[in-house]
């Protein structure tokens, strides 16, 4: 048997997997998609040690992160032929769906850092690879094919015994593993069962919502939250992780906590309405999620997904070895909320999350570049962006000079927010009028509507806790105002810069008052 250093390393990633995922705007496929590459990933492992030919021990599996992984084998025929057996079984049991498999060959390195410049070499591979795939034009459809009725994309080959729609077999392939106990709904399931007497007994016999419509609509509600997270900086990570054993720790760490954190979550902040989860959960890639969530409980989530990331964070990364410093910044991630009825398409949503992803991104890069790698340590670097669609098709905001809402925001700082939002009992119609003219007056015009408004209110506790919202988002105008606490009181815009461009917290802090446990509560006693 050979050294490990000496075999073929079969590196492996899924395809543009999103696409895959939502390519429809049915949630039955959109879960079906889901339960289809958690089966795939779950079982890969067992299948490809079950292929004689590649003589497969567990100490050959590398690593598995999500939609990846990589495997060592000792001859480059059994590397070509597991690549091939990759990418065939995915192509297999999605349809649809494809994967890239790479070669890396035996380069004579032997010391640590053998594996790291392996994974080095696959990186280049898989980039090339993807290009190449990516330039490829898929098949058009003859004037004498019936296009799917789901996806639009494939021939129609199949009707659906329940709906009487021509699908295509990848579609109809999604609906049937979509109606099984398959994928999270099955592994979140087995969480449940491992949890103390009180709180399984709030879980049992319920589970996943038939569509968006009726989780949206659970207790009397019309929106829901689109979550997507994300790692940030976690292939510099990869990057320099040396051993191939603590590669291998790390991925398995990282999927599997970062499971748990999101399992964790949803049962700590949701409650099941009318026996139906308020969530659905798509994707659990490694660091990377998305999942659909009742409106008033999506923030909450997102929030304490973020923070239980950045809490696990050294039990995460002492299992990447000795190689990253023992003294660096914490994990940290970046999300997106978009709230939209439960009738917004689906795949316009992802689109907006993703949109909304990058710029909490940009954000968290930003704030992290202000610190030397010496004062970053110790620290954690999470941003989150949101939106609210309240109409029809909506965008992100591409000009940021032109925008008036101050997100996106550190994590601390929508935790300071979404806690006023929880909190306080504020005057809908007022606070609705200064939204208003904040978003679409002159800055002068804001300033007015904002005194008159907290003039007019009766409550001076909700005077003083407006008051100090404001003071505590404020920005000064220059570095040298930073220590005058008198220097900026332009009501309510809490951020000018020396451009003239205006912001205000009151725009951000109006569009998530609907979404909060007081105004969801006074809703329901009004029904």
């Amino acid at each position: 048997m050979k050294p490990e250093h000496e075999k073929y390393l079969v590196s492996f990633d899924t395809d543009r997997i999103k696409d895959y995922i939502y390519a429809t705007n049915s949630l039955k496929e959109i879960r079906g998609a889901s339960a289809i590459l958690v089966e795939v990933e779950d079982e890969r492992l067992k299948d490809v040690k079950s292929e004689k030919q590649f003589n497969l021990k567990d100490d050959d599996v590398a690593f598995a992160a999500g939609g990846s992984g990589g495997f060592l084998v000792e001859e480059r025929e059994q590397a070509d032929q597991m690549a091939q057996w990759i990418e065939s079984e995915f192509r297999k049991n999605t349809v649809s769906g494809s994967i890239t498999a790479v070669i890396v060959e035996p380069n004579g390195g032997q010391g640590e850092g053998w594996f790291k410049a392996r994974m080095a070499t696959a990186r280049q591979k898989m980039q090339r690879a993807k290009a190449i795939k990516a330039q490829l034009a898929s098949v058009p459809l003859e004037p004498y094919m019936r296009p799917c009725m789901s996806c639009g994309v494939l021939p129609a080959e199949i009707r659906d015994k329940d709906e009487g729609e021509l699908i295509c077999e990848a579609c109809a392939n999604k609906r049937n593993k979509g109606r099984d106990e398959r994928g999270y709904r099955k592994k979140f399931k087995k969480y449940v069962s491992t949890l103390d007497a009180a709180k399984k007994a709030i879980w049992q016999n319920t589970d996943l919502a038939p569509d968006l419509n009726q989780l949206a609509e659970l207790d009397g509600g019309n929106y829901i939250g689109f979550l997507s997270m994300d790692g940030n900086s976690m292939g510099q990570i990869l990057e320099n992780i040396e051993r191939r054993q603590d590669y291998r720790n790390y991925s398995d760490a990282l999927r599997n906590t970062v499971e748990k954190i999101v399992f964790g979550a949803l049962i700590e902040q949701c409650r099941p309405i009318n026996g139906y989860w308020p969530f659905e959960i798509v994707l659990i890639g490694g660091d990377d999620l998305a999942l659909f969530v009742k409106a008033e409980y999506a923030m909450p989530v997102a929030l304490k997904i973020m923070h239980q990331f950045e809490e696990n964070s050294d039990d995460i990364l002492k299992q990447a070895g000795k190689n990253l410093p023992k003294e660096r910044e914490k994990l940290s991630m970046s999300a997106s909320v978009v709230f939209a009825h439960g009738n917004f398409p689906i795949p316009a949503l992802v689109d907006i999350g993703e949109a909304l992803l990058k710029r909490a991104k940009k954000h968290a890069d930003d704030w992290r570049n202000q610190f030397s790698e010496k004062e970053r340590v110790g620290q954690a670097f999470s941003a989150i962006d949101f939106q609210v669609i309240s109409g029809g098709m909506a965008q992100v905001d591409e000009d940021e000079s032109q925008v008036r809402y101050e997100r996106p925001f550190k994590l601390r700082e929508m935790d300071d927010l979404w806690d006023f939002v929880q909190n306080a009992k504020m005057p809908t119609s007022p606070m609705q009028r200064v939204y208003d003219t904040c978003l679409n007056g002159e800055r002068g015009e804001g300033t007015m509507a904002t005194l008159q408004m907290i003039g007019r209110l009766r409550d001076s506790t909700q005077q003083q806790e407006l008051k100090k919202l404001f003071n505590q988002f404020t920005k000064p105008i220059i570095e040298s105002q930073r220590e005058d606490k008198n220097a900026y009181k332009f009501w309510p815009w809490t951020n000018i810069d020396q451009e003239g461009h205006y912001r205000t917290i009151f725009i951000d802090l109006v569009e998530l008052l609907k979404f909060s446990k007081n105004n969801h509560e006074e809703k329901r006693d009004h029904e």
